[in-house]
């Protein structure tokens, strides 16, 4: 049987891979040998259904050396402040024309002054309720219009815009702002140019793992330390957590496991309605060739959670993506007992079958008559 090859992304050819396939020192790679002094270790917080990774660093390195998770929001590598910050610092507006910066920038100017206003209002909200927590009065502070004015803005306007959110600091005159918390003066008084134009409310974006993810490096590596709360998990209460969580997760983890230690990087796939999509390299070089379907197979309860219509429906979708799908079968040993599920060492007594499911097409499938006796058939059918 053939294997399909995998198709390479347009800026594969200009960006190598230059990390670590996992997110730990590796002897052949680093040329040190493995010791404890120079060991990875990730913090990661349980959220229920997945695990979260807050640390800058953590989430660059596990997702470059592995591309373990994804950022929160972004399609996969987490990199919303990049993106959405870029025009800000005017990386991206540089690259259009001079008359349409001239536009973006004048429809632009009225959504600025709006910000600036409703700022400096909050603010003026904060800084009374803060000095009167105890008090029944409300606040007599002017409400900003709720539609930004669309009229054409002056110099004045400009610098009104750019400086309102200083003044709105500055004003010392009302006694209740002389009452301001000292955290707030320290956060709201900018102290150079460019800190005027920070997010005061900016998201921060972080790296989600998938319970596979999560456990593979806490199990396999030992690099991934999780808390729930303030408490940390071990190895085997993080098994019975994520198996509390998912129901399936026995089957998903043995299968990912499997597929990574072949050497690819499995990632989610529900966009084309299987379990795993997986990827030769990474995502950031090559598209997924194959998507993944798990099956759990009990000899002792048979049960098939898959049927020929499904099957069919998800390999029409796959093919219109040229990949493959994959019908890949956990099977558990008849020696293993129910309370040997509890312990992740319950691992090894499960095979993995795998079969690769094409859709029999008739164009290819037809005798094909010589000029003599042989006959030659083409068949698209393939299993392995």
């Amino acid at each position: 049987m053939d294997l399909r090859h995998p198709v390479a992304k347009p800026a594969a050819g200009t960006c190598k891979n230059t990390f670590s396939p996992f997110p730990i020192p590796i002897a052949s790679i680093t040329s040190k040998p493995c010791h404890a002094n120079r060991w990875y270790y990730y913090q990661g917080i349980w959220d229920g259904d997945s695990v979260s990774v807050r640390n800058q660093g953590d989430i660059k390195m596990l997702y470059e050396m592995g591309f373990f998770g994804k950022g929160i929001l972004s399609r996969g590598k987490p990199n919303f402040q990049f993106v959405s910050g870029s025009f800000q610092r005017s990386a991206k507006r540089k690259r259009f024309r001079k008359g349409i910066r001239r536009k973006l920038q004048v429809s632009f100017k009225p959504i600025r002054n709006e910000k600036c206003k409703r700022r400096k209002q909050w603010r003026q909200e904060y800084e009374w309720y803060a000095c009167h927590q105890d008090s029944n009065e409300s606040p007599n502070i002017p409400v900003c219009d709720s539609a930004p004015s669309t009229s054409t803005s002056t110099k004045e306007d400009d610098c009104q815009s750019s400086s309102s959110y200083s003044s709105s600091s500055d004003d010392c005159d009302d006694p209740v702002t002389s009452k301001v918390p000292q955290e707030l003066s320290k956060v709201t008084k900018p102290t150079s140019k460019s800190e005027y134009h920070q997010d005061l409310y900016g998201i921060h974006e972080y790296l989600q793992l998938t319970l596979e993810e999560a456990f593979f490096l806490a199990y396999s590596f030992n690099c991934l330390k999780i808390v729930d709360g303030n408490t940390p998990l071990e190895v085997t209460q993080l098994w019975r957590k994520c198996c509390q969580a998912n129901e399936k997760f026995l089957s998903n983890y043995i299968a990912y496991h499997y597929y990574r230690s072949k050497g690819w990087v499995p990632k989610c796939g529900i966009k084309y309605g299987t379990n795993f999509l997986l990827y030769y390299k990474g995502p950031e070089f090559y598209h997924s060739s194959y998507s993944v379907i798990i099956e759990y197979v009990d000899k002792k309860k048979c049960s098939h959670s898959i049927n020929w219509t499904t099957l069919s429906t998800i390999s029409r979708i796959n093919e219109r993506s040229a990949k493959d799908v994959v019908v890949c079968y956990v099977i558990r040993s008849e020696d293993l007992s129910d309370a040997e599920l509890d312990q992740p060492c319950c691992i090894e007594k499960f095979t993995v079958k795998e079969i690769i499911v094409r859709r029999w097409l008739s164009q290819k499938a037809r005798q094909n008559v010589s000029k003599g006796n042989s006959i030659e058939i083409s068949s698209s059918i393939e299993s392995d």
